[in-house]
């Protein structure tokens, strides 16, 4: 796929996070015990996303000026810090009074609207509007609908307090594992597309 394209999706992704993050967790926060008294620090919101951005131009810049090796290195290393992530949030989570097992139907079906929702409108936009060959309409469609999940639930671990963070994991956590499994099924259907 274009990498030049995935890199301009991550840092106008970045930058929408923004607003978006604080907009989501307004919608999805009543869905959650207590997220209506969720408060965020938007500082802490800004500093990330500027962050997120720093490092993609930085991870830009080594691809194009380091050895295939040193890229790769980097790769793994960010795998796992992602990863790491994830898990830390995840066991969080299972001990806040908002477990992720123990969500209503809402935040799951929530969230595979949206996945649906933006993996067809990446697909129509990647084809249609900008008529892009089919492993970039593929890029354009995942990208879409699973940008930033690793990075909202360090935006949320930054932003608010350690039991506020737990308990509104659980959109990200949920977002996450359901974007997976729908992208590898949409990855496999729509690879020739």
């Amino acid at each position: 796929a274009d990498v030049d394209l995935s890199v301009a999706m991550t840092a106008a992704s970045s930058f929408a996070a923004l607003f978006m993050l604080p907009f989501n967790l307004y919608v999805y926060g009543g869905m959650i015990e207590g997220g209506e008294n969720l408060t965020m620090d938007f500082g802490s919101v800004l500093l990330s996303c500027l962050v997120v951005i720093g490092g993609t131009a930085g991870g830009y810049y080594v691809k194009s000026t380091q050895p295939l090796s040193r890229v790769v290195l980097l790769a793994k290393l960010g795998i796992t810090a992602g990863l790491g992530i994830v898990i830390n949030s995840f066991t969080a989570n299972l001990s806040s009074p908002t477990p992720v097992h123990e969500s209503s139907a809402g935040p799951f079906v929530a969230c595979y609207l949206q996945i649906l929702l933006t993996l067809g409108v990446g697909l129509a936009l990647g084809r249609g509007a900008a008529g892009l060959p089919g492993p970039s309409c593929m890029s354009v469609a995942t990208e879409t609908s699973t940008q930033n999940t690793i990075i909202s639930l360090s935006i949320l671990s930054l932003s608010l307090g350690a039991e506020d963070a737990a308990a509104a994991s659980v959109v990200p956590i949920i977002y996450g594992t359901s974007n997976t499994s729908t992208n590898v099924v949409f990855g496999l259907f729509f690879w020739k597309v």
